[in-house]
């Protein structure tokens, strides 16, 4: 028996009526259940004496017994970040009653000296945190960094480059000078100088990666020349502001 049109369409709009209270009903019950009630936080942070387990389980203000899914994971994730240290959180649910909570801490290139102290720098050029007094051996100190820059806590971009090679370095130390022995750098408009710990001046031209990179691995062939020749302790400056592929060494009188 064929059904009517009329008959047919009000079939139709039962059946979505029907859908609709069902996922009404759903989702009531999956946001109220007891069965996802937040029983277990799993924190996975690396060892460290910034921010503790405790303080990321305060910070992330999950209740206990409160729903899965009535929690605003984004919100959680921007609660954890306001802390100095923490450079990423990601926040996830664990069916049917946990969350799982990943730190990623922020990791310092340099440092530079404010009048409140002295701040932390990351890869990004943000004075991120305080240094402590034994941290201050540990990063090279920028000099040269403006009032403004110190005020908005965060260097200018075209330094950037440079920043991307300490963090470079501070992983490989294959390189001549390698992190350790870098004592400072002074920014400049178009380069920087860097002071070694040996009391070394070495004036680098350009600020982009591939110019910087070039000169830090000719830098390297300079080095290991000065020491096999035994000349490392009269050398004085070594400068790139030169024609491309050209270097300049003075020594010390004597």
């Amino acid at each position: 028996m064929l059904v009517k049109p009329r008959k047919q369409g009000f079939y139709q709009i039962l059946v979505g009526l029907c859908f609709f209270a069902l996922g009404a009903f759903g989702f009531y019950w999956v946001h109220h259940s007891s069965s996802f009630a937040l029983q277990d936080i799993e924190i996975d942070l690396p060892a460290n004496p910034y921010i503790s387990k405790k303080q990321v389980l305060i910070l992330s203000g999950a209740p206990l017994g409160q729903n899965l899914f009535r929690l605003d994971l984004r919100r959680i994730e921007r609660q954890l970040e306001a802390h100095p240290w923490v450079a990423r959180a990601f926040v996830s649910r664990r069916l049917p009653d946990g969350l799982y909570i990943k730190i990623t801490l922020e990791k310092p290139v340099a440092m530079v000296a404010t009048p409140k102290g002295v701040y932390l720098v990351n890869q990004q050029g943000r004075l991120f945190a305080p240094a402590l007094p034994l941290q201050m051996k540990d990063y090279p100190a920028l000099a040269g960094v403006s009032s403004q820059e110190i005020a908005a806590r965060s260097l200018d971009q075209r330094y950037r480059p440079l920043l991307k090679l300490l963090a470079y370095l501070r992983k490989h130390d294959q390189y001549l000078p390698c992190y350790a022995n870098i004592s400072q750098i002074k920014l400049l408009k178009e380069g920087f100088v860097l002071l070694t710990r040996d009391a070394i001046l070495v004036r680098f031209q350009g600020l982009d990666f591939a110019t910087l990179w070039r000169q830090y691995r000719y830098l390297d062939r300079i080095m290991a020349y000065l020491y096999d020749t035994k000349q490392y302790s009269r050398a004085k400056v070594i400068r790139f502001d030169y024609p491309k592929g050209r270097a300049a060494i003075s020594f010390k009188e004597g």
